[in-house]
């Protein structure tokens, strides 16, 4: 067995142990899942806040990151778990295994605004996956690195391949499109709408829980 073929063994593994705490836990779970490329700055996304709101609870695993935070809703203990999987295709395998085990409340698709690929991959790939494998699961679409929108050497960039940053009203267009609960911009860089963003999610989350 390979080296990466450990790897994903071992995760595939945690996973499964998430899921057995999943069944045995006396607390709420609500569980949210960020999808999208590599360069959508999914990671940077969770990774920003999580240590504004929470950097006593951060903490990451290998071929996932689970973030986990701890809270009251409605009188309830709640454990709050936002996942964020390898998007690679050599992964693909233990995102469909994370699918299957963990009830996901609501998932948050990712790309980046001065990227159009990722978009692409969005239409592609992303949206028919979790439509395929979670139909009935609520997901809200996001717009990252907004900040580079007015960057001149990002934009000079697309320019010499012929594209343009995505605009606020595409991306919106898009999302009611695909039937999205809502469509979000943000900018980790700026710090700007992440709060509005997991203040979205988190109500989302509840109101397919409580």
């Amino acid at each position: 067995m390979s080296k990466n073929q450990k790897l994903i063994s071992s995760t595939s593994e945690q996973i499964q142990q998430k899921f057995n705490y999943q069944i045995n836990s006396k607390n709420n779970l609500l569980n949210i899942l960020l999808l999208g490329d590599e360069y959508s700055d999914k990671n940077k996304l969770i990774c920003t806040y999580m240590n504004i709101f929470f950097p006593e609870q951060h903490k990451n695993n290998c071929l996932f990151f689970e973030h986990t935070i701890n809270t009251i809703i409605k009188e309830i203990p709640t454990t709050i778990r936002i996942w964020d999987l390898y998007g690679q295709p050599c992964y693909d395998k233990l995102r469909y295994l994370a699918y299957k085990q963990i009830n996901f409340d609501v998932f948050i698709v990712c790309f980046s605004v001065v990227n159009p690929q990722t978009l692409e991959n969005v239409k592609n790939i992303w949206l028919p996956e979790i439509k395929r494998k979670c139909p009935n699961t609520p997901f809200l679409l996001v717009g990252t690195q907004i900040e580079l929108r007015t960057d001149k050497k990002t934009y000079d960039n697309l320019q010499l391949k012929g594209q343009l940053p995505i605009t606020y009203s595409f991306g919106l267009k898009l999302a009611k499109k695909f039937k999205a609960k809502n469509y979000f911009e943000i900018s980790t860089d700026r710090r700007q709408g992440l709060f509005e963003l997991f203040e979205e999610i988190i109500i989302i989350a509840i109101n397919n829980n409580f």
